[in-house]
């Protein structure tokens, strides 16, 4: 849902960057419970799921975040729907 965001919804940025640190977070949580044999392993997918999705979420957001603010905009909206 993230990754939708940051293309779909221009004003979405900061939740789309928060969910991904969440994403990010919540993952390696997981991972050091189930290395730690503290959580089932069957997880570890779900776990591995959420650190890369939360990566790609962070990395699309500062990339478009980047873009968006630094590209001369001229009067022009720049969003998804208008490019």
């Amino acid at each position: 849902m993230g990754v939708f965001c940051s293309w779909a919804f221009d004003w979405i940025m900061p939740l789309n960057f928060v969910l991904g640190i969440a994403a990010l977070v919540i993952g390696v949580i997981a991972f050091k419970k189930i290395s730690a044999g503290t959580s089932s392993p069957k997880v570890k997918g779900m776990a591995l799921a959420g650190i890369i999705l939360g990566s790609v979420t962070i990395a699309v957001a500062i990339i478009y975040a980047i873009l968006v603010y630094t590209l001369p905009l001229n009067g022009q909206d720049i969003g998804f729907f208008n490019i």
